[in-house]
């Protein structure tokens, strides 16, 4: 909004992106030059310093909704449309998930692709026992765990045993089953039971680094609207802000704008164990997820 309003919290013109102290300071002069508010914005192009209130400066205030007070049939900027926009532009401040509405293709193409690229990891990790992706037949959120576990090579198959307890009642209680989901890993193998100095979290660096790039192969091939990381290496894999711990994104959610998708970061159910209030976190995390797929 560019005039003062009462009884809501506004973000500063300097919470959206390409907007400095500076330019948000040249808005507020105009403004207190325009009697305190505009009215159109042909008053708002005449009353700020062009020079620095730039066409991109009011190509985001237009977009995150800045200006639909003074123009005459704009969508008002909490409409939905605008979301997508505001959490491209406005990172940190928008805390809503957006909906992506569209679906994960996976049709007989696309399983044999992927067969293509198990099969490589599986030929590169020849002396181990590697994963294969679980295809739901209504997939449209990928969930992505750090690692098989145990139970999964015993069984064959991921998502399998004990370790899942806390994941399956979850999904059941928020309504969904295991259709809903395509779920793989990020690394392709289970953890060593020997950590060698310098792993993380028990893989070496090379090892992470090997992994991602099959993941990254079958995100690019999935196309998926949405994904949920289930573990601190994929949430670290999938953050954007090498700054943020991976704990401190639990339960949030991220827009990617360029491929028009929705991350939603969570943990290790395996947590829940030994600490039964992320019980919790878990909900929300799928309850973020639940939106962001429009289920």
């Amino acid at each position: 909004m560019l005039f003062p309003v009462r009884d809501m919290l506004v973000a500063p013109f300097n919470s959206v992106a390409n907007i400095s102290e500076k330019g948000a300071a040249a808005i507020v002069e105009g403004r207190d030059k325009a009697g305190g508010h505009f009215t159109d914005m042909t008053q708002f192009s005449l009353s700020v310093n062009r020079r620095i209130v730039n066409k991109r400066v009011i190509d985001h205030l237009e977009r995150v909704g800045a200006f639909a007070t003074i123009t005459p049939g704009s969508p008002p900027a909490t409409d939905k449309s605008r979301l997508k926009d505001q959490l491209t532009l406005m990172p940190g401040v928008i805390q809503k998930v957006a909906t992506i509405d569209r679906d994960m293709i996976v049709d007989k193409g696309t399983h044999a692709r992927l067969l293509s690229i198990v099969n490589e990891y599986a030929d590169l990790f020849d002396d181990r026992w590697t994963c294969v992706p679980r295809i739901g037949k209504k997939s449209k959120i990928m969930v992505v765990f750090d690692a098989p576990s145990w139970s999964d090579e015993n069984d064959g198959k991921l998502v399998s045993g004990k370790p899942y307890t806390s994941w399956n009642e979850a999904i059941k209680a928020a309504g969904l089953t295991h259709e809903n989901f395509y779920y793989t890993t990020l690394m392709k193998f289970v953890k060593p039971k020997a950590q060698e100095e310098g792993d993380v979290d028990g893989f070496s660096n090379d090892e992470i680094s090997a992994c991602a790039e099959f993941l990254d192969r079958e995100v690019a091939e999935l196309d998926p609207p949405v994904i949920l990381s289930m573990g601190s290496l994929a949430t670290r894999h999938f953050n954007d802000d090498q700054k943020k711990k991976a704990g401190d994104l639990i339960g949030k959610s991220r827009y990617d704008a360029g491929a028009d998708r929705t991350i939603v970061y969570g943990f290790s159910q395996g947590r829940i164990y030994f600490n039964p209030e992320m019980a919790a976190d878990l909900k929300a995390c799928l309850s973020k997820v639940i939106e962001a797929a429009g289920i």
